[in-house]
């Protein structure tokens, strides 16, 4: 089986993949992916020629911040629509054949009990979630997910507008097969990802659909 998971920004479900993953499933991490592909120098010299030397470290690599910040311009200042739909043009397909490489490799290693996960911050406007038998949504209120947010430096308005590029969380909640409640404590996230997996495990799965 293949799971995809999904959620608001802050919502944990990266620390939700960890928990499938200490329960013996293998996942697939879209952001380490993504980190590597823009290390590489035909996506960097793509990055370089749209954004400019602005963006890079001194060593030449990708500054992430740099890229983040010119991506998501604050409220107020000049905004430049285009830079994301760009910046997801060069670094996206990349990021999907790798994940779609490792997808394969799961379904042609015979192994019906397996359960891969893909933590992927976009799966549910994405073609790769067409690839999964189920997806779980991790849910956490707003307010909750704010405060975490603000870990990274973000406030309310950082928040709204990199949501505000999301499928909304309706739309997740429409997708998903199960839910996890991830405003409690870990052992009680533990304990709802344990019982999705015994659930998991007495129920058909479909083949999935074909990717878009």
């Amino acid at each position: 089986m293949i799971f995809g998971i999904v959620g608001g920004i802050g919502s944990g479900k990266s620390a939700v993949a960890r928990l499938f993953a200490e329960a013996g499933c293998k996942t697939i991490d879209a952001d380490t992916i993504a980190h590597a592909v823009l290390e590489t120098t035909p996506v960097r010299d793509r990055i370089r020629e749209r954004f400019g030397e602005a963006v890079l470290d001194p060593d030449g690599g990708v500054d992430r911040r740099a890229l983040a910040a010119h991506v998501f311009r604050p409220s107020g200042s000049r905004r430049d629509d285009s830079a994301l739909k760009d910046l997801e043009a060069i670094t996206h397909p990349p990021v999907r054949e790798k994940i779609l490489e490792e997808v394969a490799a799961h379904q042609s290693s015979g192994s019906p009990a397996g359960i891969l996960v893909l933590d992927v911050s976009l799966l549910a406007s994405s073609p790769l979630r067409h690839r999964c038998d189920a997806i779980v949504l991790v849910d956490v209120d707003r307010e909750t997910r704010l405060q975490r947010c603000r870990q990274r430096g973000w406030d309310r308005d950082e928040l709204d507008r990199r949501e505000a590029r999301q499928a909304t969380l309706d739309e997740k909640r429409s997708l998903a097969r199960w839910t996890i409640d991830n405003s409690g404590t870990i052992e009680e996230t533990r304990s709802q990802v344990r019982h999705i997996l015994e659930e998991s495990a007495t129920i058909a799965t479909e083949r999935p659909a074909e990717s878009r």
